[in-house]
């Protein structure tokens, strides 16, 4: 039992040993292979991580050649690898199998932060840059790969459009801005005008400086005052027809000699007064008239013609034609010319009673020194077809009264007027009109200006404006107003010299005086110059803007710009990319801005600027530069 139990014992040791010894020729046969076979190896692994190295620097290149031929074929992300067209290098998607090596193309996309930097989470999407990976693997003799990456962006292939001349900024469309010749050309602000004006209504002597002695102020103008002898006051005499007194005479006229004229000594308003009789007639024309010349030795001031006047007699049943009485103011003793009267009754039918006294204002006809004739007339026209008559009528109190103006003299010396105040206003952008009322009676008005407070006076000697050294240089309102537009605004005065220039006889005077004039509206001025629409063919990215630009103080300019594919959508926005945000610049130098990223591609482009000034000087820009990627 024992020796059995022992050979069974020796048996299973015998297994065992013979297991282990299996396994460790299991283990260590490899290893003697490997052994024996590690050189090879190691120069296959090397070959394959070579071919894979080159590979994937064979891609980068064509991956830089691909995107600067063209954006549009990298702008996807996915997997890719490289074919061959023709002579072009293009990517198909998915990766190859060549060499013994499996080797793909990954195109993503990058993020930005808001200051540009390139982040993992939380930016945008850059759409001009692309972030591609490079991956070549093999699995003989032992699996491995090799990775690279890189970014490629539009940048490092940039192209760049200029704006700098006037035909250039002619195709724009301008809102209060001008497109000028300055330079090679510039884009200038318009000023918003508004029409002021400066009058001087001469309506009180105070606010003048004048002589006194030449000049006086009267009726709301300044005119030049009468130094000469005082007026005579004068009338015609014997107003009562007092037969004693005489100086009337009568005459006749018509187509009938019987009808006559006489003074009565009673029946009169009251006593005596002048009669005219006509007799009883048809078919004819008969007419008295009273006669009286009177002189006066110079043009009146005043002259009225009083007088009353009476139906005495009329025959019942008996109405001519026309019956009438006149009054008559002639320059000659002939018969008077019925329809040149100063004074006509009403036609006459019956008998009246004395009129009351009727005034007529005869001054303008004497107008002239010279000898008159106050002729007072009764006239009738008989009927046709039946005898009219007999009538008797008559005038009572007539008398003409004058005034005249004497021996006038005036200044011969054109003295002048000039306002106390020295005109000023805020902005004035320029003069633009100068209108007069003027009453120059023969003489004339003339004018000189200064825009220095009155050192130097200017007139216009037809080129230029020049200093004016004696009264004859100088200028009517009609001269001034055609050249004031060239009168220099930099003073922001003017001082106005009116000078009133007679022969001596002539009341020259002046009533009004407006000078017009534009100044900067208070709200200052606002202008607009939106380019004409670039057209790229195709979608771009654009990356940068920049502009020269000049900006006096008080002014500002502000650029917007607007991208898009379908060349009518505009939405001008800023650097944030938002409509309320502008590019701005340097007052005298010019600005520049990056455009974001996520607002930068579109087939068209346009920019916008916005000018403003608060003065008179307009801010202008001279050049507007961008650029972009295909």
């Amino acid at each position: 039992m024992q020796v059995a139990s022992s050979l069974k014992n020796q048996r299973g040791n015998t297994i065992i040993e013979l297991l282990i010894a299996i396994i460790l020729i299991g283990i260590l046969t490899p290893m003697f292979y490997l052994g024996i076979q590690s050189p090879q190896i190691s120069r296959s692994q090397e070959e394959s991580r070579s071919r894979a190295l080159a590979k994937n620097e064979k891609s980068t290149e064509i991956i830089k050649t691909i995107s600067q031929a063209s954006w549009q074929s990298v702008k996807t992300n996915g997997v890719f690898h490289p074919v061959l067209v023709g002579t072009d290098w293009d990517l198909a998607t998915g990766s190859e199998m060549a060499d013994s090596l499996t080797h793909s193309i990954t195109i993503d996309s990058v993020l930005r932060n808001a200051e540009g930097d390139i982040v993992t989470t939380g930016g945008q999407i850059d759409p001009s840059t692309k972030l591609v990976t490079y991956t070549s693997s093999w699995t003989y003799p032992i699996s491995a790969s090799e990775i690279s990456t890189h970014y490629i962006t539009r940048f490092a292939h940039s192209d760049s459009i200029v704006h700098t001349t006037k035909a250039q900024f002619d195709l724009g469309s301008k809102t209060m801005t001008q497109a000028t010749t300055s330079g090679d050309g510039t884009i200038a602000l318009l000023p918003t005008l508004v029409d002021k004006t400066y009058v001087l209504d001469y309506a009180n002597s105070t606010d003048y400086i004048f002589d006194p002695a030449k000049i006086e102020f009267v009726d709301g103008q300044a005119r030049l005052k009468n130094t000469g002898s005082a007026g005579v006051a004068g009338s015609t005499v014997n107003s009562s027809a007092d037969q004693a007194q005489g100086q009337w005479t009568v005459a006749e006229f018509g187509s009938i000699n019987s009808q006559s004229g006489a003074y009565s000594s009673s029946g009169g308003n009251p006593g005596s007064y002048l009669r005219m009789t006509f007799p009883k007639e048809k078919n004819k024309t008969a007419g008295v008239y009273w006669s009286q010349p009177f002189t006066i030795t110079s043009p009146v001031t005043s002259a009225t013609l009083n007088l009353q006047w009476r139906s005495v007699s009329f025959t019942s049943g008996s109405i001519p034609d026309i019956y009438k009485l006149y009054a008559f103011i002639d320059t000659t003793s002939s018969n008077p010319t019925i329809g040149q009267e100063v004074w006509s009754s009403s036609q006459i039918t019956g008998t009246t009673s004395w009129s009351g006294t009727v005034t007529v204002d005869v001054k303008n006809k004497l107008l002239t020194a010279g000898t008159y004739y106050l002729k007072i007339v009764g006239y009738v026209d008989y009927n046709n077809s039946h005898s009219d008559g007999a009538f008797t009528s008559g005038f009572d109190n007539i008398i003409v009264n004058w005034q005249t103006a004497g021996a006038p003299s005036y200044a011969s010396d054109s003295p002048t007027v000039i306002s106390k105040t020295n005109f000023t206003d805020t902005n004035i952008y320029s003069w633009n009109g100068f209108q007069s009322i003027e009453n120059p009676a023969g003489g004339s008005v003339k004018y000189q200006l200064s825009n220095d407070n009155g050192v130097t006076w200017k007139y216009h000697n037809g080129s230029i404006w020049a200093t004016a050294t004696s009264p004859t240089q100088s200028n009517s309102a009609t001269e001034i107003n055609t050249n004031i537009t060239s009168l220099p605004t930099s003073s922001q005065t003017l001082l106005i010299k009116t000078l009133l220039i007679s022969n001596g006889s002539q009341q020259v005077a002046i009533d009004n005086l407006v000078t017009q004039y534009k100044t900067i509206s208070p709200a200052g001025s606002t202008g607009e110059y939106v380019s004409p629409s670039i057209n790229q063919s195709s979608e771009v990215a654009y990356h940068r803007i920049a502009w020269l630009q000049d900006v006096p103080t008080g002014a500002s300019i502000k650029l917007q710009y607007a991208v898009n594919n379908d060349g009518t959508t505009w939405n001008f926005v800023g650097p944030d990319g938002t409509a309320s945000t502008f590019y701005t610049g340097d007052n005298f130098a010019g600005g520049y801005g990056t455009i974001p990223f996520n607002a930068s591609l579109g087939q068209y482009f346009k920019y916008r600027l916005v000018l403003f000034s608060n003065s008179l000087s307009m801010p202008s820009v001279d050049e507007v530069w961008f650029n972009y990627s295909p």
